[in-house]
Order: structure tokens, then C-alpha cells, then sequence
């Protein structure tokens, strides 16, 4: 709740923490579907050891971004940047070497980079760590 006077917190902390949470729902159905849905849904890359590995991260980063937690944003922004860039990675190893990247790939690509966006915003920002609005007053 906020003071009387003072504008509501912004939900942009939120939307990040149901973009992460999509971003492991998609991983997941790809793990787990691969099999029966290969044609469809295409191939990320990951096995299950991965998807347990990112989902150890994001859902608790999920659940603090929700609650608009200091800690989840910074930790956020190190895992999903360091995702992203390993996931780009991936991503042009496996279309240079003539593998067929499946819409599951680029799908949690574009989860990641929008994840980062949204965090990235001032708002989303000052909403998880209130301190940290700039010297000069702007956010």
C-alpha cells in the first residue's frame, strides 16, 4: 500500500515476474514435449538438467520480483543477461552448424530480451529498490 499522497507502486515488477514465469513454462514444454511435439514446437536446445538448473533461478526471482524484492531485481538482471547472451550463443551455433533452431528456441530468446526491457525500466527499477532514484531527482 502506498502513503496517501503518493502515486501506487508500479506493476512493472510484476509483468516481469509473469514473463519469467512464461519463459520457464515454454523451456519446460519443450523439455518435456519435445518428443511428441518436435514438429511443432521445434527444439531449444535444453535438456531437463538445464531446465531445472533455470527454473532453480527463475522461479525465485519470479517470486521476489512479485513482491517487488531489492535482491530479485538485481539477481534477475545478472541471470537473465547472462541467459540471454548464453542462449543467443547457443542460438547461432546451432544455425551456422545447419541444426534446425524450433520456434521453443527463439520463443525464450525473445522472453529473455523482453524480460530485460521491462527490468530495465526506471520504473520497474525504483518500484524493487526505492533508493535508487538518480542524483538529480529523474527516474
Amino acid at each position: 500500500m502506498s502513503a496517501p499522497g503518493q502515486p501506487p507502486p508500479s506493476v512493472l515488477p510484476r509483468v516481469a515476474a509473469l514473463i519469467v514465469l512464461a519463459m520457464a513454462l515454454v523451456l519446460w514444454a519443450d523439455v518435456l514435449l519435445r518428443e511428441r511435439l518436435g514438429d511443432v514446437i521445434g527444439s531449444s536446445g535444453y535438456n531437463t538438467t538445464a531446465g531445472l538448473v533455470i527454473s532453480a533461478v527463475a522461479l525465485p526471482v519470479a517470486v521476489g520480483l512479485w513482491l517487488r524484492a531489492g535482491w530479485a531485481w538485481w539477481a534477475g538482471l545478472i541471470a537473465a543477461a547472462w541467459q540471454l547472451v548464453s542462449h543467443l550463443l547457443q542460438l547461432i551455433v546451432m544455425t551456422v552448424s545447419g541444426a534446425t533452431v524450433g520456434g521453443a528456441g527463439w520463443l525464450i530468446a525473445v522472453l529473455l530480451g523482453v524480460f530485460l526491457v521491462v527490468l530495465l525500466i526506471p520504473a520497474t527499477r525504483t518500484a524493487c529498490l526505492p533508493g535508487s532514484s538518480t542524483a538529480n531527482g529523474q527516474d
